[in-house]
């Protein structure tokens, strides 16, 4: 997790749906809310459908992995993992191809710059308890988690990305409809930065010397993509699984 979430003690809880494109199924969720809003502004939807199941196991697979750790495609191992990350280089061209029929002139590189932005800006925000920006930039179910440590902690922080140490980096793309007129896509980036935090009590006084720390995150990004009033928003974040795990699943 990122550095100043860590340092409060925070987590992200990643939602399960499956998805069967082009239409998306929702069997197993632990939060779902579809209602319609009276406002006719950008937000007219609330878009919590969970994570796409797949990023479960698919963020692990697009991740290099050690070569010693690697298993040989002479092994059924191997290629059960070489078959996957061929699935998962086909649903990536997917999930784009189906962004850029709906956003003209989207662009990978483009959108990964856009989501370095909302990283920062939610970050700092998160930071300071700044709740208004938090709900602008993020998903309900994020927001309202983030919303409710903030209220809970003591004091505040400063949060400052001192450098990337790598090209942040577009893991997975997902999308399919959930109704006729609705197509929903999930974007995970690949951050890996060198964080700073320095606390400080109500009265603003700094507690303790700053903290730095290299943090490598995997951000979800949602989009209604059929509606051009929509924006890109935080969804939460994921774990990569462990290769056992992957391997292990059907």
């Amino acid at each position: 997790m990122s550095l100043v979430s860590k340092f409060a003690r925070s987590g992200i809880k990643t939602l399960g749906l499956n998805l069967r494109i082009p239409q998306i199924q929702v069997r197993d969720f632990t939060s779902c809310q579809a209602s319609l809003s009276k406002s006719s502004n950008i937000r007219f939807i609330t878009e919590d459908y969970g994570v796409f199941e797949c990023y479960s196991f698919e963020a692990m697979i697009s991740i290099p992995i050690p070569k010693a750790d690697k298993p040989s495609l002479f092994t059924p191992e191997g290629r059960k993992l070489a078959l996957r990350g061929m699935r998962h280089s086909a649903g990536n061209l997917f999930g784009i191809g189906m962004i850029k029929l709906s956003l003209k002139g989207w662009k990978p590189r483009v959108f990964v710059e856009e989501a370095e932005e909302l990283y920062k800006r939610m970050n700092t925000a998160y930071a300071s308890g700044d709740i208004e920006t938090l709900q602008q930039i993020c998903l309900p179910s994020f927001y309202q988690k983030m919303k409710g440590e903030i209220k809970e902690r003591k004091g505040k922080f400063l949060w400052e990305q001192i450098e990337t140490i790598e090209p942040s980096r577009l893991i997975t793309a997902r999308s399919g409809r959930l109704a006729d007129s609705l197509t929903l896509s999930q974007v995970v980036v690949c951050l890996n930065t060198r964080q700073r935090v320095t606390s400080f009590d109500s009265r603003g006084s700094k507690i303790r010397e700053p903290i730095t720390q290299d943090v490598r995150e995997y951000y979800v990004f949602q989009r209604m993509i059929s509606q051009k009033k929509s924006s890109w928003q935080v969804y939460g974040k994921i774990s990569p699984k462990p290769l056992s795990m992957i391997l292990a699943k059907k």
